[in-house]
């Protein structure tokens, strides 16, 4: 389900992923969250931020369902810090890493 909002849309995503995108262990599972941005065919399109329901954070640009973004900044739970690109979900090029530990 779609929701509109001030030109925006809020939707619940689940992106499943198993590409490396981990700071502790190379392998990321992402999970449900609430997403709240654009759409285009019925995934996420456009600057987004997604809530995911185990507290994590991720805000960035995505394209199509997938993180696609020069400037993304992802907040886990535990601490860690991820400020840098994303090419179709994966980390990539220069990007600020701090890591509080697993």
């Amino acid at each position: 389900k779609v929701t509109k909002h001030l030109d925006r849309a809020s939707i619940i995503f689940n992106l499943i992923s198993q590409r490396s995108v981990s700071t502790c262990n190379n392998q990321y599972l992402w999970i449900e969250g609430i997403y709240l941005g654009g759409v285009k065919n019925g995934k996420p399109h456009g600057p987004g931020q997604l809530y995911f329901f185990n507290k994590n954070f991720l805000e960035a640009n995505f394209n199509l369902g997938e993180i696609d973004s020069d400037d993304a900044i992802l907040i886990e739970k535990n601490g860690n810090f991820y400020r840098g690109g994303f090419k179709q979900s994966v980390q990539t090029g220069p990007g600020i890493l701090r890591a509080s530990g697993c």
